[in-house]
């Protein structure tokens, strides 16, 4: 897909929720410009990009826009997981030369890259608050996936700001070598600006935060939850944690 103007799927109409969809069974590839708003992509909540499927050997989606993208929908890699061969993989990998707003859902099987230059207020990806319910499923707002063991890469020259969840948990408490978290490792890196962490990030071996100013917010929730996890923070000018507020447990 080549496009030099932006793409739209889905969208509101007289109170009706419609949606637009990419689907392939391996690989899909956009190259898309911007419209004159500057957005390149923007997906309603029930939207989908898929590529793969529970039965395929691999898959891959890989998007580059000059504009803006805005989220809502469900962006999936998908594989089948006891294929485990070098080239047995489910990747998603995303490049905007703007800023991107993830509120929707976002999962590779393997691996899930995200790389952003930055808006004119300076932002560069924003992962939107994310809304639970009684089990702790998210049911809205942006959340960043993998499957077990992936690697999760979050890059932009402007600010990252993540009010969402980066890395859910296995759900299974007992099994010592997964830790908990799904992820195994999840790489967050502002070049030239600040990380903003208001919500969830979860890693199972490796969590690394860089940034010109790194701030954990009070009821952040920042894990490297396996046996030998390493949570690494480094500000090139300024790392401030707030006071935890909540008891030291999952806040989903």
């Amino acid at each position: 897909l080549n496009l030099t103007d932006g793409l739209v799927m889905g969208g509101d109409e007289a109170g009706v929720t419609h949606h637009g969809n990419l689907r392939a069974t391996g690989f899909i590839n956009a190259v898309i410009g911007r419209d004159t708003n500057g957005v390149s992509l923007t997906m309603s909540s029930n939207s989908q990009i898929l590529a793969g499927s529970d039965q395929a050997a691999s898959a891959e989606i890989t998007i580059v826009t000059d504009g803006e993208i805005s989220q809502k929908g469900t962006i999936l890699a998908k594989r089948d997981l006891a294929l485990t061969g070098l080239t047995n993989r489910a990747d998603i990998d995303i490049t905007t030369r703007d800023y991107i707003r993830i509120d929707g859902l976002v999962r590779a099987a393997d691996q899930l890259s995200i790389d952003a230059s930055s808006d004119e207020n300076g932002l560069g990806i924003y992962i939107d608050v994310a809304v639970v319910d009684g089990d702790g499923i998210p049911v809205s707002g942006g959340t960043v996936d993998t499957e077990d063991g992936g690697v999760i890469n979050l890059s932009a020259t402007g600010s990252i700001f993540i009010e969402g969840v980066i890395g859910q948990n296995s759900g299974d408490v007992t099994d010592d070598s997964l830790g908990r978290a799904k992820v195994a490792n999840i790489n967050i890196n502002s070049l030239s600006n600040n990380v903003q962490l208001k919500r969830k990030v979860e890693g199972r071996d490796q969590v690394t935060i860089f940034g010109n100013v790194i701030n954990v917010f009070n009821n952040a929730h920042v894990y490297a939850t396996g046996q030998d996890g390493i949570l690494y923070m480094a500000a090139r000018e300024q790392l401030f944690m707030a006071p935890n507020t909540l008891p030291l447990s999952d806040p989903d």
